[in-house]
């Protein structure tokens, strides 16, 4: 949870760090995060997929808790990072055993490549 103005930049960080981490699928405020959807805009207006970000921001993650809480909480990490930045944003983690993360809306069919069975 992102409490306060934050640009999209640093949102798209932590997605960035949960992904390294191994998060198996992600959203923002409720929007399926797949390849080519970004959170953009200035702190206090991010938009993800055209849809605004209210305060507080909700990143919701699928992975192992430990490991993505980690990741996000180490030193130097990008927690750290963005309190000395934006030292009026709270950032919280709470790790829980069940996530539900919505579906995508967007085509994910193939352009170019076939499916083989």
């Amino acid at each position: 949870t992102v409490s306060g103005p934050i640009p999209g930049d640093a949102i798209e960080l932590l997605l960035n760090e949960l992904r390294n981490a191994g998060a198996e699928a992600a959203a923002i405020g409720g929007v399926r995060i797949v390849p080519g959807v970004v959170a953009t805009g200035p702190a206090g207006s991010v938009v993800v997929r055209g849809v605004p970000l209210a305060d507080p921001v909700q990143l919701t993650a699928v992975g192992q808790p430990q490991v993505l809480a980690g990741s996000l909480g180490r030193a130097g990490g990008p927690i750290a990072q963005l309190s000395a930045r934006f030292p009026d944003v709270t950032i919280g983690v709470v790790a829980v055993d069940l996530v539900t993360v919505p579906a995508t809306a967007r085509d994910l069919t193939p352009q170019l490549a076939r499916p083989r069975l």
